[in-house]
């Protein structure tokens, strides 16, 4: 590798560090965020760590094992900060890349490797919404699903078939307990086709193979009967395939998933921009036979248009969700980048200047935010944003200069728009926005209450009727009730500070602080004295704080 790539390469990765890891105590929980975060807390608090729990009461959403490498890092830093809860999704989406690495360029060319792991770091989505809200339980499930469905590739090259059964069926059991029954979806709709394209399908009737599957039965049915030693598994395990039936089509309407059928395409182009781009260097003759004669370039078809039905006919289409196949793409894509043909040269003379276009416009779109109401008061703005600019014309005069390194000072100038966002979208953010305030309600409360535990007070909430269905299945008399909805960022700052679990409670006990629906309190016509109150945005109701006396009313 030459000198200018080295320092490229660098750059790239002394601002990802910046980028990544130095705003994450920017803004607050957010999105899904608060919801893992408060599970992990209370685990740390009440020393339980089979059941999940929110607010005291179980937790079916989601099963722990997210919660447990969250708990690892409270008890490494000791710390419930927001950079805590952010961080073991960042070093997975950094380890994603750098195994990608590692892994690629084993079977196909360095370059082609090094790219695809840059795609996957600047791709929008990943970029501006994935690292920002990494709280998020999906990039560290991407991260055990890349390990889980390449560790199938790599021991079937090798024909190492006991490793293969073994370490992707372990990763399986540990995406099971991260996300529930998607990763057993990954583990069938991907060695099954891969083992008869291949015809080596009579590995599936091999001991080895049940080996494999007897490793995650003892992985997952170890952890349940843990859980069943003091709480019924089947609302759990019910709860688990309703969340991942409600992806598919199987519980909407045929309008809604032929809607999303024709959706789903243009999402995928826009959550993997800039790269999508290069779809178009796919329109050549010969890139099928030259895919075919690439066992991991197969592979990555293999995986894609087996597994990804399942997310293109649902109507609940959410980003996040994709994130396990962007690696996989990626890898394709850098490969059709550097293996144009002569006839595609001209091609890329067009995506490289689309790719110009954007960094005239990424650079100048920073003399703005010195002028706008919003971020003018922002310190420093001014001289931050002539800072940007005069390192966004550099790269522009290098991207017209270095013509061999376009593609790499153009992975840079998207590290340095990174850069600009947290100094100004993200730096405004908890000032300008009216959905981040509920650190400001829970301080307020906290002021309040002291040290005190606060409880919340309501009517428990039912997923499911007695009668409950998921999809093709059918349950009968299975009831999941858990605590009374609530913006799970109050229960997380509330307890962050005051180290006592906000737990929920359908009835009053004397002399206790309270949080409860204003609504709830009318119907049952309980007159509390109102010490606080704010309105939640997430179930668009007023709650309020209140002291029950020493009688409990």
């Amino acid at each position: 590798m030459d000198t200018v790539k080295k320092t490229l390469l660098f750059f790239c990765l002394l601002l990802i560090l910046i980028s990544f890891f130095g705003w994450n105590n920017t803004i607050e929980l957010r999105a899904e965020e608060p919801r893992r975060a408060i599970v992990s807390v209370e685990m740390v608090l009440s020393g339980n760590y089979i059941v999940p729990k929110i607010n005291g009461w179980n937790y079916y959403n989601k099963p722990p094992m997210f919660n447990w490498i969250m708990v690892l890092f409270f008890k490494l830093f000791d710390s419930f900060d927001e950079w805590v809860v952010r961080f073991p999704s960042l070093l997975a989406f950094l380890a994603t890349a750098i195994l990608n690495f590692f892994i690629v360029k084993q079977f196909l060319k360095k370059d082609e490797a090094l790219l695809s792991s840059l795609f996957f770091l600047t791709s929008a989505e990943l970029l501006f919404y994935g690292t920002v809200n990494a709280g998020e339980i999906d990039l560290f499930f991407s991260f055990l699903v890349y390990i889980q469905v390449m560790a199938i590739f790599w021991f079937f090259e090798k024909k190492q078939f006991g490793k293969l059964f073994l370490i992707s069926y372990l990763f399986a059991a540990f995406g099971t307990l991260t996300k529930g029954p998607p990763s057993i979806a990954f583990q069938g709709l991907t060695l099954l086709p891969w083992l008869v394209i291949n015809k080596e399908w009579k590995w599936l009737l091999s001991w080895k193979h049940v080996l494999g599957i007897f490793a995650y039965v003892m992985v997952v049915g170890g952890y349940f009967y843990w859980y069943s030693l003091d709480n019924d598994p089947l609302p759990f395990i019910v709860r688990l395939f309703k969340e991942a039936s409600q992806r598919t089509g199987l519980e909407h309407d045929f309008f809604n998933t032929l809607k999303g059928l024709a959706n789903f395409p243009f999402l995928l182009l826009k959550v993997m921009a800039p790269w999508s781009i290069l779809i178009v260097l796919s329109f050549r003759k010969g890139v099928f036979d030259e895919i075919r004669s690439s066992p991991l370039l197969l592979f990555c078809v293999v995986f894609i248009l087996f597994n990804i039905p399942l997310y293109w006919i649902t109507p609940d289409h959410k980003s996040r969700y994709l994130y396990m196949f962007y690696p996989f793409f990626f890898i394709i894509l850098s490969f059709l980048f550097l293996n144009a043909n002569t006839v595609l040269q001209k091609w890329k003379s067009y995506i490289f200047k689309v790719f110009f276009g954007v960094m005239i416009l990424g650079t100048f779109v920073f003399i703005a935010p010195p002028f706008i109401p919003q971020t003018a008061g922002l310190p420093y703005i001014g001289l931050k944003c002539v800072a940007l600019i005069l390192l966004g014309l550099t790269m522009i005069y290098a991207f017209l200069k270095y013509v061999d390194y376009k593609i790499y000072l153009f992975i840079l100038f998207i590290f340095l728009m990174r850069i600009g966002f947290n100094f100004t979208y993200l730096s405004v953010l908890p000032i300008e926005s009216d959905q981040l305030v509920y650190h400001n309600h829970a301080k307020d409360i906290l002021k309040i209450t002291e040290d005190e535990p606060v409880h919340w007070y309501g009517i428990p909430y039912t997923y499911l009727k007695p009668t409950g269905s998921s999809g093709l299945f059918e349950f009968e008399n299975v009831k999941i009730t858990t605590a009374g909805l609530l913006a799970y960022q109050i229960p997380y700052y509330i307890t962050k500070e005051n180290y006592h679990i906000l737990e929920f409670s359908p009835y009053f006990e004397p002399n206790q602080f309270y949080l409860a629906r204003a609504d709830e309190l009318k119907i049952q016509g309980k007159q509390v004295k109102v010490l606080y109150s704010y309105q939640d945005k997430w179930i668009s109701r007023e709650i309020v704080l209140f002291k029950t006396d020493a009688e409990g009313k």
